[in-house]
């Protein structure tokens, strides 16, 4: 269940950026100063494989898609491996703020 993986399976993906699809453009989503980010994931054994955690997008990003990947500073990264950062607190999170299309 989504529960039981989110208390024992959780990962972050380093990346310094993102696609995203606007009608038929690809667009490429960069912080501002080039900075690695960390998008909160959910990691599964049976298929090797993992899944970005999303939200509802907000700001300039709501006007490309209805939904964007959780993004984590290096302290928050931490404590969402550990443990410590509660599903309530991702679902308010906006750290997606400083994040703008590549030019």
């Amino acid at each position: 269940s989504f529960r039981e993986s989110f208390d024992k399976c959780r990962c972050v993906l380093p990346a310094s950026g993102f696609y995203e699809w606007d009608k038929d453009h690809r667009l490429y989503i960069l912080t501002g100063e080039n900075k690695l980010i960390y998008l909160a994931a959910l990691y599964d054994l049976k298929t090797r494989g993992f899944s970005i955690l999303t939200r509802e997008s907000y700001g300039e990003l709501s006007s490309i898609h209805q939904r964007s990947p959780i993004i984590l500073n290096g302290k928050e990264s931490a404590d969402y491996i550990t443990g410590k950062m509660p599903y309530e607190y991702l679902r308010e999170k906006k750290a997606i703020q400083y994040m703008k299309p590549a030019e």
